[in-house]
C-alpha cells in the first residue's frame, strides 16, 4: 500500500510567482484497482504523480511504500516496484522494441538473456506487439507506441503502474484498446491514472481522487467501472457483411459484402503446392502481421445489449522475481559503443571539429612547454648534489687586495686559492659545460656530452690515487679528470664506444679555441679537472676560487676573513638557482595551468553540446529507471574515449617526437621529459578533462527526472 502523508510541493518558493502545486494532501491508496486522480490542467495531477513515482520531490511530508520511504531506496522501489507509463511514450528512438522492453529488466539487474527474451516476447504478446519486436519506434502509430510502454511497464511485474495521461495523444479506438489492457492489469496491482477525462474515470476507474489548486476535494468509489468499447477502425466484423458462398471441386469461396467488380482468381494446385493470382487492383491478402483484422459475428458496444469482454492478459510468464543493482544500464562496453556512435556516428558540425583539432594542438604544446620546464625541474632535483661543497669564492676582489699573498694554503683545510677568471655571478661560479668531446680514434663528434666541473691546477690532484692513465700533466693542452667526472660521463654518454675509464684517455675538450686531452682519471667524489693552465680560461670578471679538504673549517675561517657577505659557498649558489629554477618553474606552471584549463573548457563545451541534443534521452532514461551514477559512467566513458582520440593522441605524437629531440645534440640540453613527467602530466590533464566532459551531465542531473523532462523536451 502507498501512503502519502502531509504532503506539500512549491514552484517557485518565495518568489512573487510561487504555485502550491501539492497542498497538505494526506492519501492511503489500495494494492490493486484502478484509481484516477482526476482534476483539470494545473490542479497538480502530474506532480502527485510524480512524487508517488519517484520523479520528482516533495518539499514536506513523505511517500511510503509499504514499510520504507521511497526517498531512501529510490533506485530500488522506481525499477522493482514501479511501472511508469508516459502520455509521450517516452521510448528510446535509437533503440528496437525489443531493446526498450528489455531495459527495464536490465534496470532490475537481470542479465540472463534468455530469461530476458522469454519475458519480452510475452509481455509484447500480451499487447499484441510482439511482430514489431525489430521496429524502431519511430515506425509506428501512436497506439503501437503506448502499447510498447506498457509492454515495458509490465515486463518487471511491478506492483504499481502509475499512467500520466496515457490516452492523451490516441484517437478513441487506441484509447480504449489502452484502457482495456490497464482495466485487466488492475485485478492483481494498482493502476495509478491521472487524467482529466471524464469519461475515462467513469467507464474504468474504480476510485476517483479529484484536485482542485493541490488539494484533494473528493476521495470517492466509482461502482459503474463497466468500461467502454468502440469499434477498432482496423477490425472488420464479418457478420456485420452480407455473405455468399460458391463451391467448386476443391473450392469453397465465401464473398463478405457487396461485389463492385468481378474478382478474377486463378487457383492452381502443382506438385503438392496452391498457388494464388489475381488480377483485380484492389486485392489485399491479410497474413499475421498485417493490421486489419477479420472478426467473427458483429460489434456490440457497452449499452447495447452486448456482453462487454475485457482484454485478455496472460501473466503466467511474467512472474515477480528478486533484482539486484538496480538502475544499471550502461556497462563499459555499451557505454564504450554509445561513445564511439556519439563521436564518429554522426556527421560532425564544423565548430566540433575545430574544437577536436584544438585539443589536440593544444596536447602537443602542453607538451613542449612541460619539456622546457623539465629542464628547471631536473635542475631543482639534483641541484645539491651537483654543486661541488668543496668550493668557495670571494667575489669583488679588488686590484689593490692580493688575496694570493695571505698564504691561505694549508690552514684550515684549504689546498688550493686563487684568482680565477669566471663569467660572472650565480651558478657560472662552479659550472662549465664540457661540449664537443671528439674521439681521438673514431673522430666521433659527441657535442654536448658535457659535465658541470670545476678546474683546478694539476698540483691539486697530486695527492689522489690514478684510476687510469697518469695523475699529472706535461703542458697546457693536457687534462687529468677524476672518477666523479668520468662516471658522469660514461652514464650520460649517447656513444656506446665510451663504457669505461680507458675509453675515455683520448678524449679532448674544444672550448673557445683551448683544446685539452683527457690523459688520466684521478679517485675522488668531486666533479673536478685538472691543467696546468688554470688562469685566463674564460673571460669574464676577476674571482678568488678557493678548494678545500674542510668544508666548515675552510668557511668559518673564511667567514672571519673576508665577511659573509662576500664569501659564497655551495649552500648560496644552491639558493640562488633554486631561486632562479623555481621563478622559471612558476612561470611554466602557470602557462601549464592555462592550456590545462584551455583543453578542458574545450571539452566541456564539446560534451555540453553533445549532451543538449540527447537531454530528451537523458530525461526518458532517468524516469524508467537509470540511476544517476549509471548515467554519469556512460558519459565519463564518453569524455574519456573523447579525451583518448584527441588529448591523448597530441600528446603521444609529440612526447615521441620529444623523445627523438632528446637524441639530438644541439636541443637535448633544452628539453626534459622523463617518463615519470610524461605520465604525471598526463594523468592531470587526463582528470581535468575527463572531469570537465562529464561536469555538464553531473549539473543536468541535479535536477529531478520530471524537472528534465518538463524543462529540457526537445
Amino acid at each position: 500500500m502507498i501512503q502519502i502523508k502531509h504532503a506539500d510541493k512549491y514552484y517557485n518558493r518565495g518568489r512573487q510567482n510561487q504555485l502550491h502545486v501539492i497542498n497538505g494532501i494526506d492519501l492511503a491508496l489500495p494494492d490493486t484497482g484502478m484509481v484516477a486522480i482526476f482534476g483539470r490542467s494545473g490542479c497538480g495531477k502530474t506532480t502527485l504523480l510524480n512524487t508517488i513515482g519517484g520523479l520528482d520531490s516533495l518539499d514536506q511530508g513523505e511517500v511510503m511504500f509499504g514499510s520504507f520511504h521511497i526517498d531512501r531506496e529510490m533506485e530500488v522501489y522506481r525499477n522493482k516496484y514501479i511501472g511508469y507509463i508516459f502520455q509521450n511514450y517516452n521510448l528510446n528512438r535509437d533503440e528496437s522494441v525489443y531493446e526498450n522492453v528489455a531495459d527495464a529488466l536490465r534496470l532490475c539487474g537481470m542479465n540472463d538473456e534468455r530469461i530476458i527474451r522469454e519475458r519480452v516476447t510475452s509481455a509484447l504478446t500480451n499487447v499484441d506487439m510482439e511482430r514489431y519486436a525489430n521496429r524502431l519506434p519511430d515506425t509506428l502509430s501512436g497506439g503501437q507506441q503506448q502499447r510498447v510502454a506498457i509492454a515495458r511497464a509490465i515486463v518487471k511485474s511491478p506492483s504499481v503502474i502509475l499512467a500520466d495521461e496515457p490516452t492523451g495523444n490516441l484517437d478513441e479506438t487506441n484509447t480504449v484498446l489502452i484502457m482495456d489492457l490497464l482495466k485487466a492489469l488492475s485485478n492483481d496491482r494498482l493502476i495509478l491514472l491521472v487524467t482529466h477525462e471524464a469519461n475515462l474515470v467513469n467507464y474504468y476507474c474504480d476510485r476517483v481522487i479529484e484536485l482542485l489548486d493541490g488539494r484533494v476535494v473528493k476521495d470517492y468509489v466509482n461502482d459503474n467501472a463497466d468500461g467502454y468499447a468502440a469499434k477498432n477502425k482496423n477490425d472488420i466484423f464479418l457478420g456485420e457483411l452480407p455473405c455468399s458462398t460458391t463451391e467448386l471441386p476443391g473450392v469453397q469461396v465465401e464473398y463478405y459484402g457487396d461485389p463492385k467488380e468481378t474478382v478474377r482468381l486463378k487457383i492452381v494446385s502443382y506438385e503438392g503446392r496452391l498457388y494464388l493470382r489475381s488480377d483485380t487492383p484492389a486485392l489485399r491478402v491479410l497474413d499475421a502481421s498485417s493490421e486489419v483484422r477479420l472478426r467473427e459475428g458483429v460489434f456490440h458496444p457497452a449499452g447495447e445489449g452486448g456482453q462487454r469482454k475485457n482484454a485478455e492478459l496472460d501473466m503466467s510468464h511474467l512472474a515477480s522475481f528478486e533484482g539486484h543493482h538496480f538502475g544499471r544500464l550502461f556497462n563499459f562496453k555499451k557505454s564504450l559503443a554509445l561513445a564511439w556512435q556519439a563521436n564518429y556516428g554522426k556527421k560532425k558540425r564544423k565548430r566540433e571539429r575545430f574544437l577536436r583539432l584544438v585539443l589536440v594542438l593544444m596536447a602537443a604544446v602542453l607538451v613542449f612547454l612541460t619539456a622546457s620546464t623539465g629542464v628547471a625541474i631536473k635542475e631543482v632535483s639534483t641541484v645539491e648534489e651537483s654543486v661541488n661543497p668543496h668550493i668557495f669564492f670571494i667575489e669583488e676582489v679588488k686590484d689593490t687586495e692580493d688575496l694570493s699573498s695571505k698564504g691561505w694554503e694549508g690552514t684550515n683545510g684549504i689546498d688550493y686559492a686563487a684568482e680565477q677568471n669566471q663569467f660572472g655571478m650565480g651558478e657560472s661560479y662552479a659550472w662549465f659545460e664540457w661540449n664537443n668531446f671528439i674521439s681521438d680514434y673514431y673522430n666521433y663528434n659527441s657535442s654536448g656530452l658535457s659535465s658541470p666541473h670545476t678546474l683546478l691546477p694539476v698540483r691539486c690532484a697530486a695527492t689522489l690515487e690514478v684510476a687510469e692513465g697518469k695523475g699529472q700533466t706535461a703542458d697546457h693542452g693536457e687534462i687529468v679528470i677524476t672518477t666523479a667526472v668520468a662516471d658522469y660521463l660514461l652514464k650520460n654518454s649517447p656513444v656506446d664506444f665510451l663504457n669505461d675509464y680507458s675509453s675515455l684517455i683520448g678524449l679532448f675538450c674544444n672550448y673557445d679555441g683551448w683544446t685539452g686531452y683527457v690523459v688520466g682519471i684521478v679517485r675522488s667524489e668531486e666533479r673536478l679537472i685538472f691543467s696546468n693552465r688554470s688562469k685566463g680560461l674564460y673571460g669574464g670578471s676577476s674571482t678568488f676560487l678557493v678548494h678545500s679538504t674542510d668544508p666548515a673549517a675552510t668557511e668559518a675561517f673564511l667567514t672571519q676573513q673576508v665577511g659573509a657577505d662576500r664569501l659564497i659557498t655551495a649552500s648560496d649558489i644552491v639558493q640562488q638557482r633554486l631561486a632562479n629554477d623555481k621563478v622559471e618553474i612558476i612561470m611554466a606552471i602557470v602557462g601549464i595551468a592555462v592550456i590545462v584549463g584551455l583543453l578542458s573548457l574545450s571539452v566541456f563545451f564539446l560534451m555540453r553540446s553533445a549532451m543538449m541534443t540527447r537531454v530528451k534521452e537523458i530525461g526518458i532514461y532517468r524516469a524508467i529507471g537509470v540511476s544517476r551514477k549509471n548515467l554519469v559512467f556512460r558519459f565519463f566513458v564518453e569524455s574519456l574515449f573523447l579525451m583518448t582520440m584527441t588529448v591523448f593522441i597530441g600528446y603521444l605524437f609529440s612526447s615521441l617526437f620529444i623523445g627523438w629531440l632528446g637524441s639530438v645534440t644541439l636541443i637535448s640540453d633544452l628539453l626534459y621529459f622523463p617518463f615519470w613527467l610524461a605520465i604525471g602530466v598526463l594523468v592531470i590533464i587526463a582528470s581535468a578533462t575527463v572531469f570537465a566532459g562529464i561536469l555538464p551531465v553531473m549539473l543536468l542531473l541535479r535536477k529531478t527526472p520530471a524537472a528534465i523532462l518538463a524543462k529540457y523536451d526537445i
